[in-house]
């Protein structure tokens, strides 16, 4: 029973102390860049049922901050639509989505890098749920580890390693990324065939009257309260990495293969496709260039490469054919 309880204890603390990816930017995180090659299309329609602008007034109007159609097309053209507290926005897209190698989509927020200490990052938070028909939806698992001892005031900072699965966890110009992977199972959806995203700001107040949980039960602590006409979660794009395979080679040109893929850090990757290869680039999931040749050879060494996801650019300037790459 001693051991039971000990390692009931362990995995509590794990959980409450687990430290996610950092910052966009720093080692280790997994933002996703608006300008990566990961992403293929963007959301092309959105409908916002808006909360209000401080769910503890009833009186406070709701958010009048941008328009429906701000959060369509790429992220960091400067729009948004604000959620207020607790609103909703709802997402779809010119094909389904599908679940993919990695990540297959990811959310774009207004967050910005603050000069005030101790985390020196404002970010707003929202859950992510997916549909296939509109209708029934499935809410991705997220935790919330910041402190709840006072509540994260109107300007207050959060620190990205203690969120994981909540929209808004990177500053502008940056995705928080969600793979379908982790929805398996789920009956009520079918994972390669997504037809909408729904967005939901988590109001952030610690009053537990007000309050929103993450997958553990804890109070979700974000800044609050926000009372101004930009209220709560600021949607700004929705970027597909994951078309769904019957849609993909029409929308991202995919006309050729690589192998072995998965590949492994150190060896040959090999390129089998109807045109020669006369201008070859690698990027990672943020955009940044990992391999750029143009020596025409139809492979390529993954040596410079740690495991991870990457994409694969035959031609940029012709075909401009992607594949992603995955390493071991």
């Amino acid at each position: 029973m001693k051991i039971n309880l000990l390692l009931f204890s362990m995995i509590i603390s794990s959980a409450i102390f687990a430290q996610y990816p950092p910052a966009a930017g720093q080692p280790g995180s997994d933002a996703v860049h608006r300008d990566s090659s990961a992403i293929c299309g963007w959301a092309i329609d959105c409908s916002v049922i808006a909360g209000p602008v401080d769910i503890s007034v009833p009186e406070s109007g709701f958010p009048d901050f941008g328009v429906p159609a701000d959060a369509t097309g790429k992220a960091g053209d400067g729009k948004v639509v604000s959620l207020g507290d607790g609103g909703t926005a709802v997402v779809s897209f010119a094909q389904p989505l599908a679940n993919g190698p990695g990540p297959d989509f990811a959310i774009f927020e207004n967050g910005f890098q603050s000069a005030f200490a101790p985390y020196n990052y404002f970010l707003e938070l929202a859950y992510v749920e997916v549909s296939s028909d509109g209708i029934n939806y499935v809410k991705f698992p997220c935790y919330s580890n910041t402190p709840l001892e006072e509540q994260i005031t109107s300007y207050g900072q959060l620190d990205p390693t203690s969120i994981w699965g909540l929209a808004g966890k990177y500053v502008l110009n940056y995705g928080t990324p969600f793979d379908l992977e982790l929805l398996v199972g789920h009956s009520e959806i079918n994972i390669d065939s997504i037809t909408s995203i729904r967005i939901t700001d988590v109001v952030g107040s610690i009053n537990p009257e007000y309050a929103r949980y993450d997958s553990d039960g804890r109070i979700i602590n974000d800044p609050w309260p926000t009372a101004m006409y930009s209220s709560g979660f600021d949607l700004d794009a929705v970027g597909v990495i994951n078309f769904r395979s019957s849609d993909i080679n029409e929308l991202t040109n995919q006309s050729f293969s690589l192998y072995p893929n998965p590949s492994a850090c150190s060896g040959q990757v090999y390129i089998k496709g109807n045109f020669s290869v006369e201008h070859l680039v690698v990027t990672d999931l943020a955009g940044r260039s990992i391999l750029d040749n143009s020596s025409h050879e139809n492979r390529f060494s993954t040596s410079q490469m740690k495991a991870g996801i990457y994409i694969v650019i035959v031609n940029p300037e012709k075909e401009n054919a992607r594949q992603k790459l995955i390493i071991r």
